[in-house]
């Protein structure tokens, strides 16, 4: 599990479309839901849109009954389908497979809502493994900065 404070651990990558524009952080700001920090994904400035991703590494091979739950909120961002959401991989992220959207404009801006999923049994619905090399990845896709548009994570526990 992690809540973020202190920055992101070994576990975690992260990559984005546009070096000078995507911007994926630890921050104090925008209010964590628990402790003094938490990951914010958005666009350090407006009208170009990026990709941000944040890919957290697991060996799950010898798991069963795997269940995620984390906290999530947006703050005023689009629904981006296909673009937006959480993705899994069972090899080493070569591919992804979209599990679960994120569409801002179904949820109220800059509110917490916390996200329970039964990893394994969405694996086996998509045709995936829980394997060594599993990835579970957040991904925003996002064309202005927080708080107009964006993602906050906080408290991912698997």
């Amino acid at each position: 599990s992690t809540g973020f404070e202190g920055g992101l651990d070994v576990s975690w990558l992260t990559f984005n479309s546009n070096s000078t524009l995507s911007r994926i952080q630890v921050t104090t700001d925008n209010s964590p839901i628990e402790g003094s920090e938490h990951l914010t994904m958005d666009a350090n400035a407006s009208g170009t849109f990026v990709q941000n991703e944040a890919w957290l590494h697991l060996d799950l091979s010898s798991e069963t009954d795997v269940d995620l739950s984390f906290f999530w909120k947006e703050f005023g961002d689009e629904n981006q389908t296909g673009l937006e959401g959480l993705y899994f991989s069972d090899n080493a992220g070569a591919s992804f497979t979209q599990v679960a959207i994120f569409g801002g404009e179904d949820y109220a801006d800059n509110t917490w809502l916390n996200i329970k999923l039964d990893v394994d049994q969405l694996a086996i619905d998509n045709g995936l493994t829980l394997s060594a090399t599993f990835v579970i990845k957040f991904q925003q896709y996002d064309n202005a900065s927080i708080p107009d548009d964006g993602f906050a994570f906080d408290d991912i526990n698997i």
